[in-house]
């Protein structure tokens, strides 16, 4: 039995093993959520047909942002890290454009930024901001569109257009080259900090259940966490559910555990009475149930069987379930 102390330390232990995660232990882009209800700047996002003929909205000070991921890393002008997802590295692109307008001294002007980044544009626009790295470029803004006349605007990427283009080369090039500073330079996205909780549940999940020394015949079939057969499980229905698992387990009326359960005389197949009655027999090698066949699937290895996901029609769940009644 766990007492407070034992339960403390565990949940301690949990933590500092995932604070060792080289992604985990980096801090992040997440925030408590901040709030800009009035905006220095106008955010448009118009039809690809408005720009058969150029771009629809000018300015006297008209800029293109990109931002871009390889293998590599990310980057928008500058390298942003390995860690940087391709919406980051949009929205730096921005902000970067905005200091840098700023940094020239851009008074009463007219200016125009454009991106082909929708998600960036919205992010920015959306009242709720719950990223350090938007909430920063929001400010950026907001400083630029209190002394000049600000638009925010989607270009189509990857179109001919000039300017999108030249930022497009600029931001690939800015990828290649090397961070010099500690990643992550804009804090992990939350998609990164899921990814890697994911992955170290499922290294976690696997080395559980390769050290259990119970379920001998369910890892017959199971090798690993799986999300698609979890994905296909939860499909089902509770009937469907509990036959499914019972097969994959061997508890289920198969005469191998009856028998164990001291519910059946016999152990031996009722079907071909040449061997144990076991999920594995019935499902991979009885040749008694040739008569099933065009109903059921059946592969000759537990593995293969497994790897094939659950059966989507109850057809073939219920032929399972009345033959072993």
């Amino acid at each position: 039995m766990y007492s407070i102390e034992n339960i403390e330390q565990e949940h301690q232990k949990l933590y500092l093993e995932v604070k060792a995660d080289p992604i985990l232990g980096m801090p992040t882009d997440i925030m408590v959520p901040k709030y800009s209800f009035k905006k220095n700047f106008e955010i448009r996002i118009l039809d690809r047909e408005e720009w058969n003929n150029g771009p629809p909205i000018t300015a006297q000070n008209m800029w293109y942002t990109d931002g871009s991921r390889i293998e590599q890393g990310a980057g928008a002008g500058i390298y942003g890290g390995r860690y940087a997802t391709v919406f980051q590295a949009e929205v730096a692109a921005i902000q970067g454009c905005a200091r840098e307008i700023i940094r020239q001294g851009a008074a009463r002007q007219s200016i125009a930024i454009y991106s082909d980044s929708q998600a960036a544009l919205k992010a920015i626009g959306s009242m709720q901001v719950c990223s350090r790295l938007v909430w920063d470029c929001v400010k950026a803004l907001q400083e630029l569109g209190s002394r000049n006349k600000l638009t925010l605007a989607w270009v189509p990427g990857h179109k001919g257009h000039k300017g999108n283009e030249e930022a497009d080369r600029l931001a690939r090039e800015g990828a290649g080259r090397a961070l010099i500073r500690p990643e992550s330079f804009c804090g992990i996205a939350k998609t990164h900090v899921r990814a890697s909780i994911d992955e170290w549940m499922d290294g976690k999940s696997r080395e559980w259940w390769r050290k259990l020394p119970q379920q001998r015949q369910a890892k017959m079939f199971i090798k690993e966490r799986s999300a698609s057969l979890t994905d296909d499980l939860l499909g089902q229905n509770r009937k469907a559910i509990r036959i499914i698992v019972g097969l994959l387990t061997g508890h289920c009326r198969f005469n191998k555990h009856m028998s164990l359960m001291g519910l059946a005389e016999e152990a031996t197949c009722r079907f071909c009475s040449e061997e144990e009655e076991t999920a594995v027999h019935v499902m991979c090698q009885c040749e008694g149930l040739a008569r099933l066949k065009p109903r059921i699937d059946f592969a000759r290895q537990p593995r293969a069987a497994a790897s094939r996901g659950v059966p989507r029609k109850m057809d073939t769940c219920l032929a399972l379930e009345a033959a072993s009644t």
